[in-house]
C-alpha cells in the first residue's frame, strides 16, 4: 500500500505523507526492554509503506541514538531506504535552564542532534518548543534556531526547516509575525481534544500556510475497537496506573471530555460509521474499516491538517503480527472520506462534551494541575554531567570500533566526522560544566561527578587531536 498524496498547505504539500511514524513510544521510560532488531524491522516495514517520515525529540531518551544507529544498520536500512527517511526531531530546552538558554546553548543541542542521528547534512525538521512563556528568552531562541536554518559564510547551516510545537494561538502568531520561514506546528488533535481548532490555531495555521501535524489522534489507543463495549476501566479512576504513559496521559484528556459513557457512545457512532465505510489497499482488495481509521480519518479532513502522528506499535516488524496489520491500517485512513451524514453524527455526540477548553497546551503548562504533573520537564540534559557521560560513551565506542577494524575505515562510518563532532560538543560540555550555575557544593557525589567528568571530556579532547584518524580515513 502505498501513501496516498498529501493535501496540505504550504510547501510541505506531498513531503510527509498523511501518516508521520511516531518515535515517542520507543523512548526510555516508556516501556521496557526494546528488541533492536524487532524495532528496525517495524521502521523497515513504514519506510517501505512509505511512511519514511520519522518523528522525535531531543528529550526521548535514547530515540535520537536508536534511529541513528539504524540508518547506519546495513543489515537493517539499504541505501535506498536511508535516502529515504526524513526525520523531524524537536529541541525542548529545560525547564530548569529557560532562563540560560543562548544562541550556543541551541547550537549545542542541535549539533547533539545531528551526532546521535547520524544526520547526513543539515537536520531536516527542527520543532521548537517552550515550557514557560513567562521564562527566558523564547523569541531570542527561536531567533537562534532560525538563523541556525539559513546559513551564511560565517555560520554553518544546521537545520533545512523550522517548526512549531505545543504553542497557543497567540504565541504561534507572535512567531509568525517575525517573518521567520516557519514550516509546521506539531499538535495535539483528536476527537477527545479539539482545542486546536476551538482556538482559532489551526485556522491561523491555514491561512499563512503553515503545515499542521497532529499527534494524539487515537488518543493512546483509546479510539479504537479494542475500548468499544468495554465497562469503565479501573484506570478511568486512576489514569496513573495505566499499562502506558501515553495511555495515562490520554485517560487524563478523556475524562476532561466527558465520561465514560459519553466516550462509548463516540466509540458507537465511530463503529457506525465504520460499518458503512470501505478501506481499499493498492491491490484492490478492501475491508471494512476500523474506529481507529475513523477518528484518523476525521484528523485528516480538519482544514489546515496534513499529517497525523502515529507512533510504531509493538510488532510493527513481525509479519502477520497486530503490530504489523495496525501500520497497514492507519495508512488505509487517508483513503476514507468521511460525509456529510457522519460528520453530522459525530458532532452530536460532541456536543455533549464538556472540554478540554481554553487555549491549547494551557492546562499541560500548570506544572501542579494533573495534566502537567505527569510531564517530565527536564530531558534534554545538556551541557552537564549527563550529556559528558553520553559523549565519553561515544568516544569510546568509537576507539574499540577503530581498533577493531585495523585501518579497515569501511567498518565505522565517517569516523573523521564524528570526531569533529566529539570534540564541538566536548568543548561546549566543558564550558558549561564552568558556569556557575553549574557549581556544585565541594565534597559531595554531585561534585565528584562534575570532576569526573570535566577529567573524561579533557582526555576525549586530548584523544580526538593525538589519533591516528587522518591516516585511517584521510580527511580529519
Amino acid at each position: 500500500m502505498a501513501v496516498p498524496e498529501t493535501d496540505g498547505p504550504g510547501p510541505y504539500k506531498g513531503h510527509s505523507g498523511p501518516v508521520i511514524t511516531g518515535c515517542w513510544q520507543l523512548s526510555a521510560g516508556h516501556h521496557g526492554q526494546l528488541d533492536n532488531d524487532e524495532t528496525f524491522a517495524g521502521l523497515q516495514r513504514r519506510i517501505t509503506l512509505g511512511m519514511s517520515t520519522l518523528d522525535c525529540g531531543d528529550i526521548y531518551t535514547g530515540v535520537e541514538t536508536l534511529i541513528g544507529k539504524f540508518r547506519t544498520s546495513a543489515q537493517h536500512c539499504t541505501p535506498e531506504m536511508r535516502s529515504k527517511i526524513r526525520v523531524h526531531t524537536k529541541l525542548v530546552a529545560d525547564f530548569d535552564t529557560l532562563n540560560s538558554v543562548d544562541a550556543q546553548y541551541v547550537e549545542a543541542t542541535l549539533r547533539r542532534s545531528i551526532r546521535r542521528l547520524r544526520q547526513e547534512g543539515p537536520l531536516d525538521l527542527v520543532q521548537f518548543s517552550w515550557w514557560d512563556y513567562k521564562q527566558g528568552d523564547l523569541m531570542g531562541a527561536f531567533e537562534a534556531v532560525a538563523a541556525l536554518a539559513s546559513g551564511s559564510d560565517e555560520r554553518e547551516q544546521l537545520v533545512r526547516h523550522v517548526g512549531l510545537t505545543n504553542f497557543d494561538t497567540a504565541t504561534t502568531r507572535r512567531i509568525l509575525d517575525t517573518g521567520a520561514p516557519v514550516l509546521s506546528t506539531q499538535v495535539q488533535l483528536s476527537l477527545l481534544d479539539r482545542r486546536v481548532i476551538s482556538s482559532g490555531l489551526t485556522a491561523l495555521c491555514a491561512d499563512r500556510q503553515v503545515a499542521v501535524f497532529c499527534y494524539g489522534s487515537l488518543a493512546g489507543g483509546l479510539l479504537s475497537d479494542r475500548w468499544l463495549g468495554k465497562p469503565e476501566p479501573a484506570e478511568w479512576s486512576a489514569p496513573m496506573d495505566a499499562e502506558t504513559r501515553s495511555l495515562t496521559k490520554y485517560l487524563l484528556v478523556a475524562r476532561e471530555f466527558g465520561t465514560w459513557q459519553l466516550v462509548q457512545s463516540l466509540l458507537a457512532v465511530l463503529r457506525s460509521i465504520a460499518d458503512r465505510c470501505v478501506a481499499w489497499a493498492d491491490d484492490g482488495s478492501s475491508s471494512s474499516a476500523s474506529i481507529a481509521q475513523v477518528a484518523v480519518a476525521w484528523v485528516l479532513q480538519q482544514p489546515g491538517v496534513t499529517s497525523c502522528v502515529i507512533g510504531l506499535p509493538r510488532g510493527a516488524g513481525i509479519p502477520g503480527s497486530q503490530g504489523a496489520h495496525r501500520s497497514e491500517e492507519v495508512l488505509a485512513s487517508a483513503r476514507i472520506k468521511l460525509g456529510a451524514a457522519d460528520l453530522e453524527a459525530i458532532n452530536e455526540v460532541l456536543s455533549q462534551s464538556s472540554g478540554p477548553s481554553g487555549e491549547f497546551y494551557a492546562m499541560e503548562r500548570e506544572r501542579d494541575g494533573r495534566h502537567g504533573k505527569i510531564m517530565r520537564y527536564n530531558l534534554s540534559r545538556i551541557g552537564c554531567v549527563e550529556h559528558a557521560g553520553e559523549l565519553v560513551e561515544e568516544w569510546q565506542a568509537l576507539s574499540k570500533a577503530l581498533q577493531d577494524s585495523k585501518g579497515e575505515t569501511a567498518a565505522v562510518e565517517n569516523p573523521s566526522k564524528l570526531c569533529r563532532q566529539l570534540r564541538w560538543e566536548a568543548c561546549y560540555c566543558l564550558k558549561a560544566l564552568s558556569e556557575p550555575h553549574a557549581q556544585v557544593a565541594p565534597d559531595n557525589v554531585a561534585s565528584l561527578k562534575k570532576q569526573t567528568a570535566v577529567r573524561n571530556l579533557q582526555e576525549l579532547l586530548k584523544w580526538v587531536e593525538t589519533a591516528d584518524v587522518d591516516k585511517q580515513s584521510g580527511d580529519f
